[in-house]
């Protein structure tokens, strides 16, 4: 019998999970096939609201100064005068927002439609699906458990009712399960290595949200983050000349103490809302 390589299981490994984040996007698209079907008989858009009224014309102001060659910083449309640029939910430097708003520029001048920011929501479903499959993947090691995770938060009642109408929420709640990700492999990196620069890679999806407009969402993301340091993870050893190790541990009783009241503070959090 032919013996297979560690180089060959490599191989099947990727494929398969390149094969489940190619079963998510797909389903993404069959759930949104309404939205994208050319055909005019059978074709939905989002409802009138908050995705209309607010977010696409946020996005078509930008798209306005974008092609005049300007930054939004100010417009003349909203609030009878509106420091645009300075409104956090206009968004202009989060990374996919404002590579999409130019690239639709770039093709077809000013013209934002309402399907282009309904093609950027579609897409972030996309990525909350495979972030979760990735941050599953690595976390219980099944990938029959990750994909269930994966479509269990893509296609949720919380993901799928409010955020697609709010595009601020949907685009911040999205890059929760990557930055666990990071916060996982930058633990198990540091134990490894002992090297605080090990994980410094962990800031990486929690500073994009912030880049976006919903901090609401990202503060409430938080505590996810802290609970995650919980007693269940595996002490962090860090050399005393990165972090000062009674700074280290007086973090993680507050970790601690936030795990076991995580469930009352998830609470707070939703009457606070």
């Amino acid at each position: 019998m032919k013996k297979i390589s560690t180089q060959s299981v490599q191989s099947l490994i990727s494929r398969r999970d390149l094969a489940a984040l190619a079963l998510i996007a797909a389903l993404v698209l069959l759930f949104f096939w309404r939205i994208l079907t050319p055909r005019d008989l059978d074709r939905a858009a989002f409802p009138p609201g908050d995705f209309t009224d607010q977010f696409w014309m946020f996005r078509v102001e930008s798209a306005r100064a974008f092609a005049q060659g300007r930054l939004p910083l100010w417009s003349d449309y909203f609030n009878s005068g509106h420091p645009f640029l300075a409104d956090v939910q206009s968004a202009i430097f989060y990374p996919i927002s404002l590579v999409w708003t130019l690239a639709v520029v770039a093709v077809r001048g000013e013209n934002f439609t309402w399907f282009d920011l309904e093609l950027e929501a579609i897409f972030h479903f996309m990525l909350a699906g495979a972030f979760t499959y990735l941050f599953a993947r690595r976390v219980i090691e099944s990938r029959i458990a990750a994909l269930v995770s994966a479509l269990t938060f893509t296609f949720g009642g919380y993901l799928t009712s409010y955020p697609p109408q709010q595009l601020a929420i949907l685009e911040t709640a999205t890059w929760l399960p990557l930055a666990l990700y990071f916060l996982d492999a930058g633990i198990a990196q540091t134990n490894e290595n002992k090297n605080p620069r090990s994980s410094a890679h962990i800031p990486f999806a929690f500073h994009t949200r912030i880049t976006n407009y919903e901090l609401r969402i990202t503060n409430y993301d938080f505590t996810p983050h802290v609970s995650f340091l919980s007693p269940s993870s595996p002490p962090v050893s860090l050399p005393r000349s990165g972090f000062h190790r009674s700074n280290i541990n007086s973090f993680r009783r507050a970790s601690r103490w936030i795990g076991r009241k995580r469930r009352a503070a998830f609470q707070l959090l939703i009457h606070c809302k």
